[in-house]
């Protein structure tokens, strides 16, 4: 995932196949011009069966781009 706004990347690793579910946060406010959207924040859900013997290897990196 690049982020542009922090000049980021951000790597997630997984050993298994997952499902990601990406959400954004936005904040709604009146202002003189009508209504505002504001982006607040963004979520992920990352979505994964387990094995048997309940281990999954995840990881997570950020790098400067």
């Amino acid at each position: 995932i690049e982020d542009f706004e922090l000049n980021k990347n951000l790597i997630f690793e997984f050993d298994n196949i997952i499902e990601i579910y990406i959400t954004k946060t936005n904040s709604i406010s009146q202002s003189e011009k009508g209504v505002d959207f504001t982006l607040q924040g963004i979520s992920f859900a990352f979505i994964f069966e387990l094995n048997d013997e309940a281990k999954s290897k995840i990881s997570f990196k950020m790098e400067e781009m």
